[in-house]
């Protein structure tokens, strides 16, 4: 029987190169995936093209040192591991999905580290280095971080404004919670999409490319990437102080939707500045010196390329295999939400539809949406939000009442549960909330169903820390214990009041009673 011909090594190492570059391929789409949900991260592929432009700038200096085989083997081995594992993951996790995309990059990262060891020991590595860690910067940061980091931003922004505007002729007063001015004009509102997260990742990899290019060692890099940080929040705070002027001297018009667009552009253009602007004072650019390459060093041994070569297209191909195997084991989601079918008149309430602001949809990304405003021959008004995803795993967020009217203003002064009992369906756990702010007050009633699962309270919190992968998720439980996982709709449905008597809870939570048969006559497969 003839011998197997075993190509060599440059061969092997090239076959990995082509299999590490199948998969950058896959994690760039999903990174598109992404990107179309959530428009605001959509100037990323801008990082995706630099990390490739240094790259291929720097092949023409390529040095070469001795291959680092002992490092190599086991960082190869590592990413042969990941790659299959974060393919399983990402058909079975309903949440958590940004962090499943840092460790794909993670995976590839460290099989490009070890072909690179393998081909031309340190001085390659540390030769590539800048163009393998600047597309993290276009990942998204996982809601782990991303809150507290909005939450932070916020807080210097809002609080930078309230000292600011005072100093300039204009009296405001900030509340006691949240992130909302007080003007003559009107209140000023720092909302989660305005709080600088997306300038803050953007301009934080400006400085790092600006950084590399002007050959900046690690102690100068670091510190311009770092001045990112109050450049962002001096220029939001800018941004907020110019918006309260507006609305004063213009009116609030001029500080929504084109406008507001207009002067969060405008600033950061002045923040790019800022950061250009600071990079040409910690020093001018040192001269690139090109590295020889060296013709003294050895190439790798026949067995460590084919143990690296193995590792990483065994992992690839483990990957593609594992990730087939979550996915048989989805169904189609055929559920439907015709919200719109749900009737204007409820009882004594009639109906009328009200817009959705954009804000909203591009922070849910959800399928369908309905707000929706009903009144009654008292004067009694009640806003119900509806909000439709065909599956959770299409799910970017769990935004939480206590989060969005917190961040108004609104403090939480009683919570419970309301049990819903709608004719010809299982009980509802409602969560209601009472809500405070400077007198007025408002009270909420809502419920998230899976399929037609109600959520309970340990399921809120699961979905606050997003449990999709950081936590114990339920699909590993349904692993272990044999049960099969199946994809389900996402339902939320909120309904809210102007006021927070008996009267308006007793009304309230009817009217809740009420909308929840309407929604499951439409919508059967939600029945409880």
């Amino acid at each position: 029987m003839p011998a197997v011909a075993i190509p060599g090594p440059r061969r092997l190492l090239a076959a990995a190169w082509m299999g590490l570059a199948l998969a950058a391929t896959v994690v760039l789409i999903l990174l598109v995936q992404f990107w179309g949900a959530r428009p605001e991260y959509a100037d990323r592929f801008l990082i995706l093209l630099g990390a490739g432009w240094v790259a291929w700038a720097n092949r023409r200096t390529t040095p070469t040192g001795r291959p680092q085989i002992g490092f190599a083997i086991p960082l190869a081995l590592f990413a042969g591991v990941s790659i299959p594992a974060a393919a399983f993951l990402q058909t079975q996790a309903a949440g958590g999905r940004t962090v499943l995309l840092w460790l794909d990059t993670v995976a590839l990262l460290l099989g490009a580290a070890s072909l690179l060891l393998a081909e031309g020991g340190w001085p390659r590595l540390r030769h590539f280095a800048f163009p393998l860690i600047f597309p993290f910067f276009a990942l998204p940061l996982p809601s782990r971080i991303l809150g507290p980091l909005q939450n932070l931003l916020q807080e210097a922004t809002t609080s930078i404004a309230a000292r600011v505007l005072p100093l300039i002729g204009l009296p405001v007063r900030r509340l006691e919670s949240g992130f909302v001015l007080k003007l003559a004009a009107g209140d000023l509102s720092v909302a989660e999409e305005c709080s600088g997260v997306q300038s803050l990742t953007a301009l934080t990899a400006l400085a790092a490319f600006v950084a590399h290019r002007s050959g900046f060692g690690p102690g100068r890099g670091t510190a311009l990437t770092l001045i990112a940080v109050p450049v962002v929040v001096i220029v939001n705070a800018i941004r907020v102080v110019l918006s309260g002027l507006i609305q004063e001297w213009a009116g609030p018009h001029y500080i929504r939707g084109e406008w507001h667009d207009a002067l969060g552009f405008a600033l950061i253009l002045v923040g790019l500045a800022g950061i250009v602007g600071m990079g040409r004072a910690l020093g001018r650019p040192a001269p690139v010196v090109p590295r020889p390459v060296s013709d003294h060093s050895t190439s790798a041994p026949r067995w460590a390329s084919i143990a690296i070569a193995v590792f990483l297209l065994g992992g690839l191909a483990g990957g593609v295999l594992t990730y087939s195997l979550g996915s048989s084991r989805e169904s189609a989601v055929v559920q439907n939400a015709p919200l719109e079918r749900l009737p204007m008149t409820l009882g004594d309430w009639r109906g009328q539809d009200r817009p959705v602001d954009d804000s909203i949809t591009a922070l849910l990304g959800q399928d369908r949406i309905l707000h929706r405003v009903y009144e009654n021959n008292l004067g009694q008004s009640i806003s119900v939000f509806a909000i439709y995803w065909s599956s959770a795993k299409l799910v970017k967020g769990y935004h939480h009442p206590d989060v969005c009217l917190g961040n108004q203003g609104f403090r939480v002064i009683s919570q419970r549960i309301e049990i819903l009992r709608p004719r010809d369906s299982g009980p509802i756990p409602a969560t209601a909330r009472e809500f405070e702010r400077d007198g007025s007050s408002q009270f909420v009633l809502y419920w998230t169903q899976e399929g037609n699962r109600i959520w309970d309270e340990s399921d809120e919190l699961a979905a606050q820390k997003e449990t999709g992968f950081l936590t114990r998720p339920e699909w590993f439980d349904d692993a272990l214990s044999g049960r099969m996982t199946q994809p389900t709709g996402r339902l939320v449905v909120l309904i809210g009041t102007g006021g927070n008597t008996p009267l308006d809870r007793r009304e309230a939570t009817e009217f809740a009673r009420r909308l929840a048969e309407e929604i499951h006559s439409i919508c059967p497969w939600a029945k409880p």
